[in-house]
């Protein structure tokens, strides 16, 4: 349960660099802060998202094929 809240200084354009990662990490920003502050790894697979669409439509044709 998420019931404190935290509150830093923190120059704009490392603010926009924590943003960016965030997004890039597909996490919010609470998430991405929190996950690298207690020292827990962070993945990001550029074109995952590609991937994963051209497996739902090789698994529909599939399906369509032989179902």
């Amino acid at each position: 349960m998420k019931d404190r809240k935290m509150s830093i200084r923190i120059s704009e354009s490392d603010l926009q660099k924590i943003h960016n990662k965030a997004d890039k990490a597909n996490l919010t920003l609470t998430e991405y802060i929190t996950k690298a502050c207690l020292g827990k790894q962070i993945f990001v697979v550029d074109g995952l998202d590609e991937i994963i669409r051209q497996q739902k439509l090789k698994s529909n044709c599939n399906t369509l094929q032989y179902g």
